[in-house]
């Protein structure tokens, strides 16, 4: 999480820091030695400086921790603000040494009569990060109590900023969480409060996405403030699914929002959380891919995925980020994913999808655009139909990656007449290729589609790879990826789109399923043994197919 910045009054006109070990051309030494000086404003002054000075200041944590006990308020307020600010400098590097030396008193500085000191000892406390969490309940207590009951809003905040902090490696614990969604319905007055709040729930929320998502769901509609409605846009890009697709309607009002990144986050938030419903997202997205640079076009490609055949309209952008070479592999690979997802309507894309399959692109490229193609309808009707086999059935034959060539596969189920196609000779040499175990799958598919397409015209040689398959225990169910979109925020460099994988189910219903439709020149004893036992598998969808593939063996449909 980012640095928060505290506001310090000093009675100095401060230029910009200057050299290492020094501060406004006076050495780390002699400021050092200002700490113990009568004057509480050179006590003060020194303390804000040591902190300024950062790292190099290493030793200067010793005496910066004793004056944390000064009898100024002043002076332990500055004390505490430097030894954070020297516990972040440097990527936390000191930040085990200021919470060894310092957290006892700092912890004791929570309970202080004055609120900036208070919040000062929050935010050294939140900087000693994961040192913290060596005592994590009690400073949770603690820290809880500030945010609950204190009087002085920028001691809560600095609070719910502390205990974002507390998180080890972005991973949050149920406590923390269970104190933070209290904290935020309780928290409506003060924007400030609110947003470190959000901030917090953000990291923490992990251990109950959807309790998280439901609770900022409840806030959304009664924030208005800037200041809050982006990080709670994200908080919820990051936790909300589709069961929290009616924030849909709440949401609507700030795809409009004259703040772009707003507008972005409104956009991908509708589109992870209510699919092809999010169609009110697509002008939001298709601008992005008009105007935005190359991690936003990734960003909007993936949401529109997401969408589905609700993004219709963005078809031809998508072709042309596909078309650009230059462009990062992963942009254009989100944009065939989105164009897989749309499925009709696709015709002015075609054209780049047959393009992407050529063998001069990448792999990622190659595969995508296949399962692309697998995915679209395009019937009779469609006037680049044969060009499209053509491609397909090269793939089939000379690609080098088996998943490609799966691919080509699927696409060219849609083919009427495998042999007018060209299609039934590779078929054939891919089930009788029976050395090359990386094929296996390949060649189940193949076996698959020849059932499919030739029934009991089938040649034999189909049946012994279904029977290989339908007693094959480790084959699942592909299922195309979801994808989920955050836009990044404040605390981050950018937003990132990710494949959500989702597991399919036990595939031997696909195996009887061609034994079924090759019908009784399938009907072997071992593959009726092999049926019986899948009537008692765990999927009842194999147990169906196993029972209605015995029925067809047995003549009875």
């Amino acid at each position: 999480m980012k640095h928060l910045f505290l506001l310090l009054t000093v009675s100095l006109l401060l230029p910009a820091p200057g050299t290492a070990q020094q501060f406004l051309g006076k050495s780390m030494t002699s400021w050092r030695r200002d700490l113990t000086q009568k004057d509480p404003a050179l006590r003060r002054s020194a303390a804000f400086a040591l902190g300024k000075i950062g790292a190099e200041a290493a030793e200067a944590i010793s005496p910066l921790t004793e004056a944390l006990k000064d009898s100024d308020p002043r002076v332990r307020d500055a004390a505490a603000f430097a030894l954070g600010d020297i516990a972040f400098a440097a990527d936390h590097r000191l930040s085990g040494n200021v919470w060894l030396r310092a957290s006892t008193a700092l912890q004791g500085l929570l309970k202080d009569p004055e609120a900036r000191v208070r919040r000062s000892a929050a935010y050294a406390l939140g900087q000693c990060g994961l040192h913290a969490r060596e005592e994590l309940p009690a400073l949770r207590s603690a820290l809880g109590e500030l945010l609950r009951l204190d009087g002085n809003p920028l001691v809560r905040q600095n609070a719910a900023w502390a205990l974002g902090m507390l998180a080890e490696n972005g991973k949050g614990d149920e406590e923390t969480l269970k104190l933070l969604l209290t904290a935020v319905q309780n928290s409506m007055e003060d924007s400030y409060v609110l947003r470190e709040i959000v901030n917090a729930l953000a990291v923490h929320g992990n251990c109950r996405p959807e309790d998280t998502a439901d609770t900022l769901l409840l806030v959304l509609p009664s924030v208005s403030d800037r200041v809050v409605i982006k990080p709670l846009l994200q908080a919820l890009e990051k936790f909300a699914s589709r069961k929290q697709e009616r924030l849909v309607n709440v949401v609507e009002k700030w795809l409009d929002d004259k703040d772009p990144d707003i507008q972005r986050t409104a956009a991908f938030l509708t589109a992870n959380t209510a699919g092809p419903k999010g169609g009110k997202a697509l002008k939001v997205l298709v601008q992005i891919l008009l105007e935005g640079d190359e991690q936003d076009q990734e960003l909007a490609s993936a949401a529109l995925a997401n969408l589905g055949p609700a993004a219709g309209a963005a078809v031809e952008v998508l072709a042309r980020v596909l078309d650009d070479r230059s462009k990062k592999l992963e942009t254009r690979r989100a944009a065939v994913l989105a164009l897989s997802r749309v499925k009709e309507n696709v015709t002015p894309a075609m054209p780049s999808l047959v393009k992407a399959l050529a063998p001069e692109e990448h792999e990622h490229i190659r595969e995508c655009a296949a399962e692309a193609l697998a995915a679209i309808k395009f019937d009779r009707d469609f006037k680049g139909r044969d060009a499209v086999i053509k491609e397909l059935v090269r793939v089939l034959r000379e690609d080098k990656s088996p998943r490609i060539r799966q691919r080509a596969l699927w696409a060219l189920y849609s083919v009427p007449v495998l042999k007018d196609y060209g299609v039934l000779d590779p078929l054939l040499a891919i089930v009788r290729e029976k050395k090359d175990p990386a094929l296996k799958i390949l060649r189940y598919d193949a076996a698959r589609m020849l059932a499919y397409k030739l029934q009991n015209e089938a040649p034999a040689v189909v049946v012994d790879v279904l029977e290989e398959m339908i007693n094959d225990d480790n084959i699942t169910v592909y299922t195309p990826s979801d994808t989920r979109v955050t836009s990044g925020s404040s605390e981050t460099t950018g937003g990132q789109a990710t494949l959500v994988n989702r597991q399919g189910g036990d595939a031997r219903f696909m195996a009887a399923q061609g034994i079924y439709a090759i019908g009784r020149p399938a009907d072997r004893p071992r593959i009726r043994s092999a049926l019986g036992k899948l009537k008692e598998a765990t999927d009842p969808e194999v147990r169906k197919w196993a029972q209605r593939a015995l029925d067809r063996l047995d003549g009875k449909e």
